[in-house]
């Protein structure tokens, strides 16, 4: 399968209103399988909170208070990249991977506002799961950093190399195609889905009005048949050039739904555009009388 790597903004740049790293982390979580969150040498309690608000102020934009409803839209895994990490991964002395360190650490958190936060809740309300994975310097020498694009792969850190190979084996395994009500998102839905969505966050925060995922399903639903739709019209003009039996005509309207319709389509489709080509249909079998009388 393709693997597509976007780059977004970085969050929390000065200058910058909030609700930008909001709207943000909304559409990384409506396109990404994966989202990788950069940092420098630790992951400090400020960093983790402001990711706490800017995902709180992200799920009021959209429809995830339905992600546990059989409508939701899958969401993506975080992986928590740390470059050059100061300190070890360890909880009460002992060692520990990097997810059970994320976990923990959110935990300690939400214990340390004695419970008048809920930070852990909140990220894995948005997040499917969490990791935590570290990098060494890509250089030796931190004076190479800023020419780092220009230098040969022989001249990078073996350790920075095999970390980066790591990285990437888990975002690869942890990588798939987007879902919505239990069904993979194809390409056209997709696209109708972002583009549906980015008219929604892209106005004055005073005026959202936030879709809903049932909302956003129908919106998809409806791209696509109207696509298939005239799909469906070829298939069937192709059929149409000599009479036949009527039950013939509809046995030919049904197949042509279903290639119409085509493989891994959402819930309902074929339903829904058998239901949109009904009318088509009528107008087929009576082509089909027409043809029969002359």
């Amino acid at each position: 399968p393709t693997v597509i790597v976007l780059a977004s903004p970085g969050l929390f740049a000065p200058n910058r209103p909030s609700l930008f790293d909001a709207q943000v982390l909304a559409v990384l979580n409506l396109l990404s399988s994966v989202v990788l969150y950069n940092s420098q040498s630790v992951i400090d309690r400020d960093a983790l909170e402001r990711l706490a608000f800017a995902i709180e102020t992200a799920m009021t934009l959209s429809y995830f208070e339905q992600h546990k409803s059989d409508k939701s839209i899958s969401r993506p895994h975080l992986l928590s990249v740390v470059q050059n990490l100061q300190l070890r991964l360890e909880i009460r002395g002992n060692a520990v991977t990097g997810k059970e360190w994320i976990e923990d650490t959110l935990k300690q958190l939400d214990q340390s506002n004695n419970g008048t936060s809920r930070i852990n809740e909140q990220f894995h309300d948005f997040f499917s799961s969490l990791d935590l994975v570290t990098l060494p310097y890509p250089v030796a020498n931190t004076k190479d950093l800023p020419k780092l694009s220009n230098l040969p792969t022989s001249e990078l850190e073996p350790a920075w190399l095999a970390g980066v190979k790591g990285l990437w084996d888990k975002i690869t395994g942890l990588s798939a195609a987007k879902e919505m009500g239990g069904m993979k998102l194809r390409g056209a839905g997709l696209a109708s889905m972002i583009e549906k969505w980015t008219e929604s966050i892209n106005v004055p925060v005073g005026s959202f009005r936030a879709n809903s995922a049932q909302e956003l399903l129908d919106h998809v639903m409806a791209g696509e048949v109207a696509q298939a739709k005239v799909k469906f019209a070829r298939l069937m003009q192709s059929k149409m050039d000599k009479a036949m039996p009527e039950a013939e005509v509809r046995a030919a309207a049904q197949k042509a739904v279903e290639e119409a319709a085509g493989p891994g389509a959402l819930a309902g489709f074929k339903e829904a555009l058998s239901k949109g080509v009904s009318d088509l249909i009528e107008g087929y079998v009576k082509q089909n009388l027409d043809l029969a009388r002359d």
